[in-house]
């Protein structure tokens, strides 16, 4: 296209593209603008790319070529904050998990001191009508000793009087007269603190609605050496233990209990126990942190200050 300037207007003037002829008028005054041959359409040629040809390599040589660059793919900084939250969550988790079993550890040890409770205070209502303690094993009406716990003889001051009069107090407790009841033990004879433990006597085949840890102390040395009648007050003294923890569960209506041996361990369980004492109040003891000597001190009958328990 050709520049030209308008004679009457003064106007700059851009010749259209692909006029031919020698003039052509001014679009603002319609003056007619000559136009020089040179500036025409057909003498301006516009030239078309060539297609590039590639260059050529020389066999001899290595070609290097340019490879765009990987993504950049998971931040580095993303996946440090995902793994610190993951941490976060595992220790959240077992900070629960150890929450969850310290609960129930409370419930179970609070459950168990219920129990022991109830059993203190009916071993102290049976003295207040009989005028002494159930005996190891239950006496009978001719004052014969029957192969039958000391925990039938209570049951009717732990609101199991119905169960107690179907037992045969002249019977032993594997009689076909009482075995039966062994699948009735009542829950106050349940330690959910040791009912895990797996360990029993050979004897029996015992499941955890049989058989109790809650026993008495008997043997040489404690207030039951033999099945003898005795009496809080007399021969017995308040803060003497009654009924513990034992190591190992027997059949709640067999007279089994814990037995003392001078020369051998206390056949309580390990650890934080419980204890009954005569006058119904339960402790709780360490035999971590007591020995088994100054224990025995609250198994006689002993005069003077009692080692401390705590």
């Amino acid at each position: 296209m050709a520049e030209v300037v308008c004679p009457n207007c003064r106007a700059r003037l851009l010749s259209p593209l692909g006029h031919t002829g020698p003039s052509y008028r001014c679009p603002f005054c319609g003056t007619t603008v000559q136009v020089s041959p040179a500036a025409t359409a057909d003498n301006v040629s516009i030239p078309s790319p060539e297609p590039q040809q590639p260059a050529a390599v020389d066999p001899g040589h290595a070609v290097s070529v340019a490879v765009p660059p990987p993504g950049r793919g998971v931040p580095t900084r993303l996946i440090v904050y995902v793994l610190l939250s993951v941490a976060a969550l595992c220790v959240v988790f077992a900070v629960l998990v150890l929450l969850a079993g310290n609960v129930k550890r409370a419930a179970d040890r609070a459950l168990a001191m219920n129990h022991m409770k109830q059993i203190g205070l009916a071993c102290n209502s049976y003295q207040d009508a009989y005028k002494f303690l159930p005996t190891p094993k239950v006496v009978s009406p001719e004052g014969d000793p029957v192969d039958l716990s000391w925990r039938v003889t209570i049951l009717p001051y732990i609101e199991e009087f119905p169960l107690f009069k179907r037992f045969s107090q002249t019977s032993g407790w594997d009689s076909p007269d009482n075995k039966e009841f062994l699948e009735m033990m009542p829950a106050i004879y349940a330690d959910p603190l040791r009912q895990q433990e797996p360990e029993g006597p050979k004897d029996f085949q015992k499941t955890h609605l049989q058989t109790t840890h809650f026993q008495m102390f008997t043997g040489p040395g404690t207030a039951f050496p033999d099945n003898d009648k005795v009496a809080r007050g007399r021969g017995l003294h308040d803060n003497d233990f009654l009924v513990g923890e034992a190591a190992r569960d027997v059949p709640w209506t067999k007279p089994a209990d814990m037995v003392v041996q001078p020369d051998q361990p206390l056949p309580l369980a390990s650890g934080t126990v419980l204890i009954a004492l005569a006058d119904g109040s339960v402790r709780e003891v360490d035999r971590d942190r007591i020995s088994d000597e100054a224990l025995r001190w609250y198994l006689r009958p002993n005069e003077g200050t009692p080692p401390p328990l705590d």
